[in-house]
């Protein structure tokens, strides 16, 4: 039987029918799975030697600025014996009282200051002056250079597990895509957490696609140590348990497994965070109360929505806090809240979505990795706060996956959304999202002009139109046991 037969007897549609009707033979496979893999790596190394290079990094950014500081007053509290806190706060909270508790879980407190300790001899640096902080910059790049490294090799090796009935070239286009992407956001590539964030993100739904079960806990619990937004698959890993498995659902033993899974969780989170714990008490838990302090941030969907009505006359400004810029207006908590609310409610209608279709037929491992980028690619276009670092999250998880149409038709609407991203920020961010100085001892702007408006809706347009084609990718979930894995 010929590839154009077992095309035909598939069907043609979904994620499901195309794996199962575009197999090859793996001997024939396999010169090209090499092949693609040499070009990925060269397109790698020319990708990031241009960033150096040709592009070049940026000398400062405020997050690195924020880092050096942070990294320093970690290493000079354990030297004194008091804690992080303490320390971030007297010097932190003297530039910037909404700044004064720490806003990353310990984990990442701990990742930031890493770099510190390589280079700095002394014990209580200032991490704020060029001449030591420079080093640490380096440091941390390295790092992050890192992290960026096994992200794409963890692509690579995702997309021989879930995508090895794609075509060669698909594959390829994919890669080149992710590399495409993250070289259009050179300004924060590697001046900001969010790859690591991304590597955690990948790392997790690989585990919960392919890898053992106990393993996808434990990424899960670091990840959600490093950054809470790991936790929102946590459901998806529930669903995953064997007693999921059969059919029909057998309550008690469901409710088992998924108890079991969640003991191992908590297990895997106390063995991680209890060092932090002991040594800072509560104060480790700040950046909860941190965030949720936080207003609606200027970049995110409603912010946008709510800045086409300023003709209507809305009263409307920016004000720098937290780290970020917010919406300002006599409705502020209002939409605030609306922010959360509608977040909240795209989360709950996906969960019950995801459960309506695991209840039906056991998902596969690439509809597996299909709902966790479809989860997190809603939850961060429909967040409170969408900085452009955030699509470090989306991208691995978006081009891991098997080529199908929707798929990539959402790849391509990530890939632009990147492209405008990289516009706002850093060249148009002052001037169209920000601007005009309204009162400057309060930190206040004029908000988004016209030009600002219509880039930033259309980027979060975009964003959300992808998340919608890849939970359109996932609906033929009733074929899904069809495909091998």
């Amino acid at each position: 039987m010929n590839r154009s037969t077992r095309a035909k007897r598939s069907g043609g549609r979904g994620l499901s029918a195309r794996a199962a009707g575009a197999s090859l033979d793996p001997k024939d496979r396999a010169p090209r799975d090499g092949t693609v893999a040499v070009l990925a790596l060269v397109a790698f190394a020319v990708s990031r030697l241009a960033l150096v290079t040709v592009i070049g990094l940026p000398k400062w950014t405020a997050d690195m600025v924020l880092y050096s500081s942070l990294a320093a007053e970690t290493k000079g509290a354990l030297a004194s014996g008091r804690t992080v806190h303490e320390a971030h706060a007297a010097a932190a909270g003297k530039r910037d009282a909404s700044r004064a508790d720490v806003e990353y879980p310990p984990l990442a407190v701990a990742f930031i200051a890493a770099p510190g300790y390589l280079v700095w001899s002394d014990a209580t640096p200032d991490g704020r002056l060029p001449e030591t902080a420079g080093a640490y910059r380096t440091a941390m790049r390295g790092l992050l250079f890192a992290c960026d490294l096994a992200c794409f090799a963890l692509l690579m090796l995702g997309q021989r597990r879930l995508a090895r009935h794609s075509s060669a070239r698909a594959r390829l286009l994919a890669l080149l895509g992710y590399l495409l992407a993250t070289t259009l956001l050179w300004n924060i590539i590697y001046d900001r957490l969010d790859l690591a964030v991304g590597l955690l993100l990948l790392a997790a739904a690989l585990c919960l696609s392919t890898g053992p079960r106990w393993l996808a806990g434990l990424v899960l619990a670091t990840g959600t140590s490093f950054k809470l937004v790991p936790v929102l698959l946590v459901p998806l890993w529930l669903l995953s348990q064997p007693a999921f498995a059969d059919r029909p659902w057998d309550g008690r033993a469901c409710v088992r497994d998924a108890g079991r899974a969640l003991g191992w969780l908590a297990v895997f989170l106390v063995i991680i965070n209890a060092p932090f714990l002991w040594y800072e008490g509560s104060a480790a838990l700040r950046f909860v109360s941190y965030h949720r302090a936080r207003g609606l941030q200027v970049e995110s969907l409603v912010a946008s929505l709510v800045a086409v009505a300023r003709p209507l006359g809305l009263d409307l400004t920016v004000q720098n806090s937290h780290g970020a810029w917010h919406m300002v207006s006599t409705a502020s908590r209002v939409l605030a809240g609306a922010a959360g609310g509608l977040q909240m409610v795209v989360l709950l209608l996906f969960y019950g979505l995801y459960f309506r279709r695991a209840r039906s037929v056991a998902p596969s491992p690439p509809t597996c990795a299909l709902s966790a980028a479809a989860l997190i690619t809603a939850a961060v276009a429909t967040a409170t706060v969408l900085s452009p670092q955030y699509l470090f999250w989306i991208l691995p998880l978006a081009f891991v996956l098997p080529t199908e149409r929707h798929i990539g038709a959402a790849q391509l609407a990530i890939l632009m959304a990147s492209l405008l991203t990289a516009v706002l920020w850093p060249y148009l961010y002052t001037a169209e999202l920000l601007g005009a100085v309204v009162d400057q001892s309060r930190n206040l702007r004029a908000g988004p002009t016209a030009l600002g408006t219509v880039i930033l809706l259309t980027r979060n347009a975009l964003l959300v139109t992808a998340a919608v084609f890849l939970v359109r990718a996932d609906a033929p979930a009733r074929n899904d046991h069809r495909l091998p894995g």
